[in-house]
């Protein structure tokens, strides 16, 4: 799948995370009003909304 084509993807849809190592695939959950947010990030600051969704995940919250 090409980056233009993980762009297009809604915000449901899985979006892969690079952690340094390899690719992760994670869910991220955002409210139609979050989509938009999401574009203007930064990967940085992607990244830190995913680790947080691990996180959370990791601990069954």
């Amino acid at each position: 799948m090409s980056p233009a084509s993980l762009a297009n993807l809604s915000p449901q849809s899985w979006e892969p995370v690079l952690d340094g190592k390899e690719s992760v695939p994670t869910r991220i959950r955002l409210s139609p009003g979050d989509a938009k947010t999401w574009r203007r990030m930064d990967p940085e600051e992607r990244s830190r909304v995913v680790e947080l969704g691990l996180r959370v995940r990791e601990s069954g919250g």
